[in-house]
C-alpha cells in the first residue's frame, strides 16, 4: 500500500499542502564507529508547526537561521524521541539538519553504543499536530534492516538482533 501512496506524497507538497501525516526514522548501526547514526525525514511544514507549537515562536526552515532553527530543535528531539540501547537510555546529540524540496532531515547520533541486540526507539513524534501521524521506523544492523509502523497511540518500536 506504501507504494501506492508513494506518487501522492511527492505530489501534494508541491502544491503546497499534503493529504499525509508521515515522518521515517532511520537508526544505524556502525560498528566501526561505535555509534548509532539516526536521520528524521519531516515534511517542513509539520516541522516548523511543531517547533513553533513547543517554542512559542515562528519557525523557517528554509530561510531562517539555522544555528536558531537548532537552538529549537534539540530541545524537540530529546522530549519527543527516546532510544534505549541493551534496556540503556543514552542521550543523542542533534548534529544538524538540510532541507530537500518539501522534507527536512534532522541528523542525530549515539556515540559508544556498544553492539546493540536491543534498540528500543520511543517517540511521539508529530502526534500532537495530528492524530493520524504514522512514524515509520527503520533499524540497520549488520546490512540487515528492520522496519516498524507506528500510528498513534503507539509509540514504541523494538529491534532484536544477535
Amino acid at each position: 500500500m506504501l507504494v501506492l501512496l508513494f506518487p501522492l506524497l511527492l505530489l501534494f507538497p508541491a502544491l503546497g499542502h499534503h493529504p499525509f501525516f508521515v515522518s521515517v526514522i532511520e537508526a544505524e548501526y556502525f560498528r566501526k564507529e561505535n555509534m548509532i547514526g539516526i536521520s528524521c525525514k519531516i515534511f517542513n511544514d509539520d516541522l516548523e508547526n511543531a517547533l513553533k507549537n513547543e517554542s512559542g515562536t515562528a519557525v523557517d526552515i528554509l530561510g531562517g537561521d539555522k544555528e536558531t532553527n537548532l537552538r529549537k530543535m534539540r530541545p524537540f528531539f530529546s522530549k519527543h524521541l527516546q532510544v534505549k540501547v541493551n534496556n540503556k537510555p543514552l542521550n543523542f546529540e542533534v548534529l544538524g539538519y538540510e532541507t530537500e524540496k518539501e522534507a527536512t532531515f534532522v541528523f542525530l547520533e549515539l556515540k559508544n553504543t556498544g553492539d546493540p541486540f536491543r534498540v528500543e526507539i520511543t517517540t511521539d513524534l508529530l502526534y500532537e499536530l495530528d492524530k493520524s501521524q504514522v512514524n515509520l521506523i527503520h533499524f540497520i544492523k549488520n546490512g540487515e534492516r528492520q522496519t516498524e509502523k507506528l500510528s498513534f497511540p503507539k509509540i514504541r518500536a523494538l529491534f532484536e538482533s544477535k
